[in-house]
């Protein structure tokens, strides 16, 4: 147990100071140009998650100079992407979104008035928070023309969708137990 808390304990002082050399190269880009860290491009798609990909077309729509970084796609958060600017972390693509907005004074939805901005503001939250996770396990685990199909990365999630659909049918019957029993 301690060789593998020394471990690990190793790896995060060799990540800081990996860190710490890359953000000297981060913060060399320039003023205001924006450092997109995120997963690495593969052969036929530029991401496998949709964030990086709103995240890269917001850059483009509103012209901002950006360059990206693949070693480290993690951020602070533990989420990806996230960027740097002038010598800033943001993690989360909303988050980035909303912070490039403000420091470049861009509003893309300045023609929406408050009705229609509420339905905006709900539909992307419907979307990202809701249906991505659907639409996760329906990709890789029930489409019949996914070449993953059998692989083992689809058994692993419906393994793990099967274990947690049990411990929340677990939970709620004790909720519904102790609160109506």
């Amino acid at each position: 147990m301690m060789t593998l808390g020394g471990t690990y304990a190793y790896l995060r002082y060799l990540r800081r100071r990996d860190l710490a050399t890359n953000r000297q190269k981060w913060i060399s880009v320039g003023k205001d140009v924006v450092v997109l860290h995120g997963f690495p491009r593969g052969k036929t798609c530029l991401s496998l998650s949709p964030f990086p990909l709103k995240l890269e077309t917001y850059l483009r729509m509103n012209n901002i100079k950006y360059v990206t970084e693949f070693k480290h796609f993690l951020g602070p958060k533990g989420k990806t992407p996230w960027i740097t600017i002038n010598g800033v972390d943001i993690a989360d693509s909303q988050l980035a979104v909303e912070y490039l907005a403000q420091h470049f004074q861009i509003d893309m939805s300045h023609y929406l008035n408050q009705e229609e901005r509420a339905i905006e503001r709900s539909m992307r939250i419907l979307m990202e928070d809701h249906l991505y996770w659907w639409a996760v396990i329906e990709k890789v685990c029930d489409d019949e023309h996914n070449i993953y199909k059998n692989s083992d990365m689809s058994k692993i999630l419906k393994t793990m969708y099967t274990i947690l659909q049990k411990i929340i049918f677990k939970l709620l019957f004790i909720i519904y137990k102790i609160n109506f029993l």
